[in-house]
């Protein structure tokens, strides 16, 4: 059984709750209040606030529940559509649910009289093969029939298992010597370390170009004095150089100049160095400079010291970063992605109480807009909030320049003056310590702000 129940939700003010999901908990009473039946609806009010729901649509109803005395409807409503429900009241049912149960619906009328016999339906269809039947009783045995035809040859069998092997024989007696070969086409050399070559014509045996002492290997040098040793230069044509080993904190005796080698380990003369990396080092004992020069005309291009400082465009980097050019730019920043209010940056870094690095101001370039023909630049000025944990970000902005104003966050202060600054031009602001006003030039005179 279901109840069709209609309704007008409003709000606290009257008006009607439009097109909003309402949660209904709907209860049916006896005329003392105690709770026969209920169920929560969840339903949607159209424009003019209007519902409809059924009872008994969410749990089935009792069947004895309109059986005996007055029923009511209990009606809770949570116009959000959760569950903190307002009491709207109670009313009570009329006669229409309680005519579907009447006095005598649970005592049976009596027998009706059978019908007329129906007009004979249509021949069904053939319905599915039966089972098969039980097999019948085995017959006798018919009599033995003639010998047949001899049948075809097998294949012949594998082969079986090999025999045991027999004991060794007894050793023959040595044979006679033979003849003495030809001599080789090499004889012995005269220096430990020569390195024997063709020269077209004839092996040539004793040449210290290629030295090879059995440990190290010299190219140009008899004494070489690590695993290679080259004397002049060396050029290398469409092929890759492979470099591996330990940090190096000592040199052999005697070498000099730079070296190019891969990381094997980090060892413990440099921990913070890790296998992989390509290193460019000078030897300790000169304490030199690593130097890049490119160019037609070579010339340094860039300097690390061996104090650290960094010189581009310079030889003489005064900190860990210097850069010098004629060029109208010294720097160029660029962000990659083109976001409005975001642009290149640059980090002022320090360490915070507990020696963790610590972002406390920055200065950013970025654009206001992104669209053609409003990407007007702006420059921006970021302070650190002062907590000391918070990196600095936009929100801690408190300065920007654009092309058309200066904008402070918070305060503006300006250095009191006891005199008017000399040579002013028509702008010029300062504030006047003697009469406590803001003052301005007006290309002719300074006039009093207010």
């Amino acid at each position: 059984m279901q109840i069709p129940y209609q309704g007008v939700a409003r709000d606290t003010q009257g008006a009607p709750l439009q097109n909003q999901t309402i949660t209904l908990l709907l209860a049916i009473e006896d005329i003392s209040g105690t709770e026969l039946f209920s169920e929560t609806h969840s339903t949607t009010t159209n424009q003019f606030g209007l519902f409809n729901v059924k009872i008994g649509s969410i749990s089935s109803m009792p069947s004895n529940l309109w059986s005996n005395g007055d029923r009511f409807l209990h009606v809770n409503m949570d116009p959000t559509g959760g569950s903190v429900f307002t009491d709207l009241g109670t009313t009570q049912f009329l006669s229409v649910p309680y005519a579907l149960y009447a006095e005598t619906s649970n005592t049976p009328g009596p027998q009706g009289p059978t019908g007329p016999q129906g007009e004979q339906g249509n021949q069904g269809e053939t319905g599915p093969q039966g089972p098969a039947g039980a097999d019948g009783i085995n017959g006798q045995d018919g009599a033995q029939g003639p010998q047949g035809p001899t049948g075809l040859t097998g294949a012949t069998g594998p082969q079986g298992p090999i025999g045991l092997t027999g004991a060794t024989g007894a050793t023959g007696p040595q044979g006679p010597i033979g003849l003495t070969g030809p001599t080789g086409l090499l004889s012995s050399g005269t220096t430990a370390g020569n390195t024997t070559f063709w020269n077209g014509s004839q092996w040539v045996l004793n040449n210290s170009n290629l030295f090879n002492n059995g440990g190290n290997i010299g190219i140009g040098t008899t004494t070489p004095q690590l695993k290679l040793s080259v004397e002049g230069d060396i050029i290398a044509n469409g092929g890759k150089y492979y470099v591996s080993g330990p940090i190096q904190s000592t040199f052999p005796s005697g070498v000099q100049g730079s070296l190019i080698y891969g990381s094997r380990n980090s060892g413990t003369q440099y921990p913070f160095l890790s296998s992989g990396n390509l290193i460019l080092q000078s030897t300790s004992d000169l304490d030199r400079d690593i130097l890049f020069v490119t160019g037609s005309t070579p010339s340094i291009k860039m300097n690390v010291t061996s104090s650290g400082n960094v010189g581009i465009g310079t030889n003489t980097p005064l900190s860990p970063l210097s850069i010098e050019s004629a060029a109208g730019f010294n720097l160029s920043l660029t962000r990659t992605t083109n976001t409005t209010n975001f642009g290149s940056g640059i980090s002022l870094n320090l360490l915070n109480s507990t020696n963790t690095n610590f972002r406390y101001a920055a200065i950013s370039g970025g654009i206001k807009a992104n669209t053609a023909a409003t990407e007007l630049g702006f420059l921006s000025l970021m302070v650190a909030n002062g907590d000391g944990i918070t990196d600095v970000a936009y929100g801690d902005e408190v300065m920007r320049l654009t092309t058309e104003k200066v904008t402070l966050k918070d305060v503006l202060n300006i250095t009191p003056r006891a005199t008017a600054p000399a040579a002013p031009a028509k702008g010029d602001i300062y504030f006047d310590n003697v009469t406590n006003k803001l003052r301005v030039y007006d290309g002719t005179t300074w006039q009093n702000c207010w």
